[in-house]
């Protein structure tokens, strides 16, 4: 039986995390196709536009772009991460994202 409901579900952790659980956070969004990855961060931000306006707070100097938005009055951040087409860029992302994990 195929697993349903996976990436619905950590796309509303997500966007508790962005949206309250963090400040000067960033999240990244990585997939095996940039496309879904992408996909993810659209799914987030539909998941967010359909909050209660009291929630929402946007903010005119937020960022929203398909490949990454940013939370101006919190400082988080998502973004997708392009797919690595080779293992010397599979390395440089994974050398990114540890050192990113290193400093928290």
């Amino acid at each position: 039986m195929r697993q349903t409901g996976k990436t619905i579900c950590a796309v509303v952790v997500y966007s508790w995390i962005y949206k309250f659980g963090t400040t000067n956070s960033e999240l990244d969004f990585g997939n095996k196709d940039f496309g879904d990855s992408k996909l993810n961060v659209k799914r987030m931000k539909d998941l967010i536009d359909t909050m209660p306006s009291y929630i929402r707070t946007k903010n005119n100097r937020d960022s929203n772009r398909i490949e990454y938005i940013e939370n101006f009055l919190n400082k988080n951040k998502i973004k997708a991460l392009p797919t690595a087409l080779s293992s010397v860029q599979a390395d440089k992302l994974g050398q990114t994202y540890f050192k990113y994990l290193q400093i928290i």
